[in-house]
């Protein structure tokens, strides 16, 4: 626990320690794929700040964590995530894994307002159906030069998989998720997201749940070529094989994003990955796996 709040603290250090950040041109305008907007020019309280034409983070997910980003109204965003069931280690014989089966999730999600979206996908992992709301409250130097944005991600799954009567409590799971970030310039940004699911011990009758604090990060390289990482320390509650982990690369490209990663996490939905991994990363059992966002524009 300590350790956990160690981070957290150094986390917080670093967006007080460095400079705010306007997100009025968080989508570059002139990009293909991205909707024209009129973006006014910053008040004299805020003619101080770094205006970065890039966002924090492209997209609405940081491999399995929501990020701060949102959609814009009228946005519809298809998203298809795949984890593939072989391990990396199984060699060429298996391509690596891309040979085996997967695990899928598709979603789709709409923006009602800037700063408010919903999404409802779908994975073959249990059958698990799942509807979430984004809120973005806060957007990090818009006001008062906050060194940082904020959103709230709250959903519901239902397992469809097992059971006769799919409605038993068993099956209903809730979430929320917290994100915190912090862009410190043109290529790199930080991502915290303390997170809760309930109902998350599959061998138990009871309600238990999982508390995390989920770190991540992205680094911009070559153009529009990202390094991303996320961690999910588990701080209280039922906790799967080992902790939760993923890294790899991110490509953005018009109205596309894509990323492709190694991870020890097979689930998709919020009550499948808040728990942790499925693999262990001391016996070198970790799983490709991809996703790819698609936005389209109303």
């Amino acid at each position: 626990m300590r350790r956990h709040i160690f981070y957290a603290g150094v986390f917080v250090a670093i967006l007080l320690s460095t400079h705010t950040v306007s997100h009025s041109e968080r989508i570059n305008p002139t990009a293909a794929g991205s909707p024209a907007r009129n973006h006014a020019a910053p008040s004299a309280t805020q003619s101080n700040d770094i205006q970065f034409l890039k966002p924090a983070f492209w997209t609405r997910r940081l491999i399995n964590l929501p990020t701060t980003q949102t959609l814009f109204r009228g946005e519809l965003l298809f998203r298809i995530a795949h984890r593939y069931n072989r391990a990396l280690r199984d060699g060429e014989d298996h391509l690596f894994g891309l040979d085996g089966p997967a695990k899928i999730l598709l979603s789709l999600g709409y923006g009602i307002r800037d700063n408010v979206s919903v999404t409802l996908g779908r994975t073959n992992l249990s059958d698990v159906v799942e509807l979430s709301c984004n809120w973005r409250f806060i957007e990090q130097g818009k006001r008062y030069g906050v060194p940082l944005s904020a959103s709230l991600n709250v959903g519901g799954s239902l397992e469809t998989e097992r059971c006769e009567d799919i409605w038993e409590s068993d099956n209903l799971k809730f979430s929320a998720q917290l994100s915190l970030s912090h862009q410190a310039s043109e290529s790199f940004a930080l991502l915290l997201v303390p997170a809760y699911s309930s109902n998350t011990n599959p061998s138990a009758s009871s309600s238990e749940g999982t508390l995390i604090l989920g770190l991540g990060g992205r680094f911009t390289f070559v153009s529009n070529l990202s390094l991303i990482w996320e961690s999910l320390p588990h701080l209280s509650g039922y906790e799967a094989e080992s902790q939760g982990w993923g890294a790899g690369l991110e490509y953005k490209t018009g109205g596309h994003v894509f990323q492709v990663f190694l991870t020890n996490m097979l689930g998709l939905t919020s009550d499948q990955f808040i728990p942790g991994g499925d693999f262990k990363i001391t016996d070198s059992d970790y799983r490709l796996g991809f996703n790819i966002f698609r936005s389209f524009w109303f």
